[in-house]
C-alpha cells in the first residue's frame, strides 16, 4: 500500500487523475490531504503532481500513520474535565446526580458524587459526564 500526501486542493486533482486507472485502487481518508493506493501511483501522475505530493510505501497500522503524521489529536474529540470540574452525571449508575471530578484514571474519571446528602466516589466514563455549573 502507498500513501500520498499533498495539500487538499492538489489532492482533489490527484484523486481525479488516479480514480479511473484500471487496477489501481484509491482510498480516501478522513483527512483531506492523504490518500492510500494499492500500488505505487507515481507512473500515472504528471510531473507537477509528483513535485507537489509526497508518495511513500506504507506498512503498519492506520493509527500509527496518524500518530506519525501528528494528526491523531485532530480526530479525537475528547472533552477533558480537570480535577475540580463540576459535572452532572448523564448515564450509568448515578445518572441524574451531580459531582466534582477528582482525577482521571485511564479513560475513566473518578468523581465525588453527592447522593442524598452523602458523598460517594464513582468511576464514570467520559460519555456519562457533562460539565455543568455547581448544582448542589
Amino acid at each position: 500500500m502507498y500513501l500520498i500526501h499533498a495539500a487538499p486542493k492538489k489532492m482533489k486533482l490527484i484523486f481525479n487523475a488516479l480514480k479511473n486507472i484500471e487496477g489501481l485502487k484509491v482510498y480516501e481518508t478522513k483527512l483531506p490531504d492523504y490518500l492510500f493506493t494499492n500500488f505505487d501511483p507515481s507512473r500515472f501522475l504528471p510531473e507537477e503532481f509528483k513535485a507537489a505530493a509526497r508518495i511513500e510505501y506504507f506498512e503498519g497500522a492506520y493509527t500509527t500513520f496518524l500518530k506519525n503524521a501528528g494528526r491523531i489529536a485532530e480526530l479525537i474529540k475528547k472533552e477533558v474535565y480537570p480535577p475540580g470540574t463540576p459535572v452532572r452525571i448523564i448515564g450509568g449508575r448515578y445518572e441524574g446526580f451531580y459531582g466534582i471530578v477528582k482525577a482521571m484514571s485511564g479513560e475513566n474519571y473518578d468523581v465525588e458524587v453527592s447522593v442524598w446528602g452523602n458523598i460517594l466516589r464513582a468511576v464514570c466514563l467520559p460519555a456519562e459526564l457533562k460539565k455543568t455549573e455547581v448544582g448542589f
